[in-house]
């Protein structure tokens, strides 16, 4: 899962998209989708931006999340990322889907539930 501050500049997105595509030196469409309001965000990154060293294994992407998704609502979000030759469109028809999974987009660290732990379990028993 990709988690995302909304207050962040500089948020790195990591994701997996060499062994799937087709084009030599695509752009990335990434389309994210809001799972409770249907916002769509989309963004287009350069493959020569790839910060990755290995990017047979991982391919890693900054973004400006602060102005992404300034106007967004937090919460849960879908994501899809398309290869494609442009650098400017943004309809995924016919384009070539590489990955997708979802995001969470939250405002701070705090934000993020790490486990549950239950306060002052009574347990009632059976003496029988």
């Amino acid at each position: 899962m990709i988690v995302l501050n909304k207050q962040n500049i500089i948020d790195n997105v990591i994701v997996t998209l060499d062994d799937s595509k087709t084009l030599t030196n695509p752009y990335y469409l990434f389309v994210f989708t809001n799972v409770t309001t249907n916002e769509l965000v989309n963004h287009i990154a350069n493959s020569a931006n790839d910060l990755s060293d290995q990017q047979q294994r991982y391919n890693e992407f900054v973004i400006d999340t602060s102005t992404i998704f300034a106007l967004s609502s937090l919460g849960q979000w879908q994501y899809q990322i398309y290869e494609q030759a442009s650098s400017t469109n943004t309809n995924v028809t016919g384009l070539n889907l590489l990955e997708y999974g979802k995001m969470k987009l939250t405002t701070s660290d705090a934000d993020l539930k790490i486990g549950f732990e239950p306060a002052n379990v009574i347990k009632k028993g059976f003496n029988g």
